[in-house]
């Protein structure tokens, strides 16, 4: 199976169609589940769907560890690709390359942050069309500094994902995973799904909670294998 093959059957095409065919620039996306659920599998398997079909990523670890977040892209790597036998080390130099790595602490400040990435997107040979954001805590950010993260994706032409874990002792979560801690930034998010744990099926949902300006609880038609932490089809 060559690249092109796997782009074009990958559940990432099911994924994006759930909301109008992928995540436009200058939005921003958020993926939110209690802790342990899988997200940052699942935006390594975003990014790395984007980085096969010649996207420049920026991810940006707010757990302080990068090499974490390399093992991650490893394994989404061999996981993906584990069906051809064409694809190979130098393959993955390839598709790889157009990724950077970003470490930060959640008491960083969002000014430092995006003055980082935007001196990392202007050094870049190839576009940088998405960045982002694993463990950002934004259930307790302050609603400027989303603000300040939307204008920098309209500024620059990006989107970014944002993979969230409700940090609030007090947050209630519903039966799809979302805390109503989120509820006031709902006007800053153009997309939002969130992850379950569905023990019975031993997956993990996906449903969608707002996409195309509107508010709902649907299934995606996809889910996480909780083995791979990849996107599958439902």
């Amino acid at each position: 199976m060559t690249i092109k093959e796997i782009i074009k059957n990958s559940p990432l095409r099911t994924f994006d169609s759930a909301f109008g065919g992928g995540l436009k620039a200058g939005e921003l996306g958020v993926l939110v589940s209690r802790s342990g659920t899988g997200k940052t599998g699942c935006v390594v398997h975003i990014a790395t769907d984007l980085l096969m079909r010649g996207k420049g990523v920026v991810h940006v670890s707010f757990s302080g560890n990068v090499a974490n977040a390399i093992d991650w892209y490893n394994e989404v790597f061999k996981q993906v690709c584990v069906s051809s036998s064409k694809l190979s080390s130098d393959m993955y130099d390839e598709i790889y390359k157009n990724r950077v790595i970003l470490s930060f602490s959640n008491t960083s400040g969002i000014e430092k942050v995006l003055k980082t990435i935007e001196a990392v997107i202007d050094a870049q040979d190839n576009e940088v069309s998405t960045v982002v954001f694993d463990g950002f805590q934004l259930t307790v950010a302050e609603k400027d500094d989303i603000l300040k993260i939307k204008e920098f994706a309209k500024k620059r032409n990006v989107n970014i994902w944002a993979a969230v874990t409700p940090v609030r002792k007090d947050a209630i979560v519903d039966e799809n995973g979302i805390p109503n801690t989120i509820e006031p930034y709902l006007d800053y998010i153009d997309v939002l799904i969130g992850l379950k744990t569905d023990d019975s099926a031993k997956k993990v949902r996906m449903t969608i909670a707002k996409a195309n300006g509107k508010l709902s609880k649907e299934s995606m038609k996809v889910m996480l294998d909780p083995q791979t932490m990849l996107i599958i089809e439902e």
